[in-house]
């Protein structure tokens, strides 16, 4: 698994667990730009991975 493939999985497993709107608000972010990273046509800002990384280890947590 490459390194892109695994920032996808990670952005698939958010939205799928809160959704689309939720996710974009949380990462600070709009939908379409989400929607870009989430099929690997754009890279997602290192601000945006830690984020990332911080929801879905809270999601993890959380039992999600």
């Amino acid at each position: 698994m490459t390194l892109d493939d695994a920032r996808k999985r990670l952005f698939a497993y958010a939205v799928d667990r809160l959704g689309t709107q939720e996710v974009a608000k949380r990462l600070d972010t709009s939908p379409p730009s989400l929607d870009a990273w989430t099929k690997g046509a754009a890279q997602p800002p290192t601000r945006v991975v830690m984020a990332l990384a911080d929801l879905v280890y809270e999601l993890q947590k959380a039992g999600g």
